[in-house]
């Protein structure tokens, strides 16, 4: 199913009018649509993927054992640009209809200020706070449970980094104040990227960013 903005626009008036003003004041394109997958998700269930992702292999194992899958940033990626380990990436999300954690995210847009940049405000660290709530909340829930979520490894779904940040992730690890878990990362990526780079026949992922082929 393809959304263009007319019909998500009658969407969100239908089925969210209370959030319509929120949703309106977005400063960003780029905050509506990732909005609106979210909305999308929690009504109709299903899948969502990027358009510049490229399927390698069937998604039925996922889809048939957990109701709610995430995918994952590159593990470097979080720890060069912001010093953690781990970031939820909604660039490919499988829900079930109705599921919880989708409908925490739709109630907590209005939590999040319009103004600061994307990934805070809607995007990835938007769905990682998120779902370390919902997972310290919910430590009682497996992740198979209807209730679960599942947050899968870099390499099924992100299986390298994206090319068209390679530029900027070396340019951080040139930096002199970095971390040790950064500095690790610094030497992760340059055996990985600069030494050994993938090629389309070592991706062995369930999806690929087309951008790293």
């Amino acid at each position: 199913m393809f959304w263009a903005d007319e019909t998500a626009m009658k969407f969100v008036k239908a089925m969210y009018p209370m959030i319509l003003p929120f949703f309106m004041n977005y400063p960003r394109n780029l905050q509506r649509a990732d909005a609106i997958r979210y909305m999308i998700l929690y009504e109709y269930g299903g899948v969502y993927a990027d358009l510049d992702l490229v399927g390698l292999r069937p998604l039925d194992p996922i889809l048939r054992k957990y109701f709610c899958g995430l995918s994952q940033e590159p593990y470097l990626h979080p720890i060069l640009y912001s010093n953690f380990y781990g970031l939820a990436c909604n660039a490919f999300m499988a829900y079930r209809r109705h599921h919880p954690f989708m409908k925490i995210l739709v109630d907590s847009f209005s939590s999040f200020p319009v103004a600061v940049e994307t990934f805070d405000s809607t995007g990835p660290r938007f769905v990682t706070i998120l779902y370390r709530n919902y997972i310290a909340e919910h430590s009682h829930v497996h992740k198979t449970d209807n209730e679960g979520v599942y947050l899968a490894p870099p390499e099924y779904f992100m299986p390298s980094s994206d090319a068209g940040i390679q530029k900027e992730i070396k340019t951080q690890c040139s930096k002199k104040d970095l971390t040790h878990l950064q500095t690790w990362a610094c030497e992760m990526f340059k055996i990985t990227v600069w030494e050994v780079p993938q090629t389309p026949a070592q991706n062995r992922g369930i999806l690929s960013n087309r951008k790293n082929r």
